[in-house]
């Protein structure tokens, strides 16, 4: 299952591909802001902590796409000056990375998309690569593992992060490819 490393990661390249061109150079707050996005959903393990009620809190409501677009919706509001319908889409679907990365690649019974429309659990159940798996026979082991998951991730969603960066770093110059006599 990913860790909150390839969630932020994810939530950063997505306000850096669908934000204004130039933007995240100009401002990398936005970027941790998508970062922290990408990551917040698996803030529902409080719930477990403080036990409230008596479910297991962790892949419920906060992994579906209704609480990302919630989500994105109240980051928004918050945290820009005049927000619009694209601030806070574009927060929400820096949020949505998150369960979208949960369903393809948990090992447990899924998450729940449909929220609230449906308290049903949906899981692809793909392997990640070969770099989500934990050894549980010694903590060295699980901690060796652990640490292997985390560059693997770095590598493959930071260099989708930098990809992006550097495509959408700077606006576009208009040039017209006829000569002008």
């Amino acid at each position: 299952m990913p860790t909150p490393v390839a969630h932020g990661l994810m939530g950063a390249m997505v306000v850096a591909a669908l934000g204004p061109r130039g933007a995240p150079r100009r401002n990398w707050k936005i970027l941790l802001i998508g970062c922290g996005l990408g990551a917040a959903p698996d803030l529902d393990v409080i719930l477990n902590l403080l036990r409230v009620g008596d479910a297991n809190w962790h892949h419920d409501f906060t992994h579906s796409i209704a609480f990302a677009l919630l989500a994105g919706l109240a980051a928004a509001a918050m945290l820009m000056k005049e927000p619009g319908w694209k601030a806070a889409l574009i927060f929400g679907a820096a949020t949505a990375t998150h369960p979208l990365l949960d369903f393809i690649f948990t090992s447990s019974d899924g998450v729940e998309l449909l929220w609230p429309l449906s308290a049903d659990r949906f899981a692809l159940g793909s392997q990640g690569f070969g770099i989500y798996g934990l050894r549980h026979d010694s903590l060295t082991h699980g901690a060796e593992d652990l640490l292997k998951t985390i560059v693997a991730e770095l590598l493959l969603y930071g260099s989708m992060l930098a990809a992006v960066l550097l495509s959408r770093g700077r606006p576009a110059r208009t040039q017209s490819f006829i000569a002008q006599e």
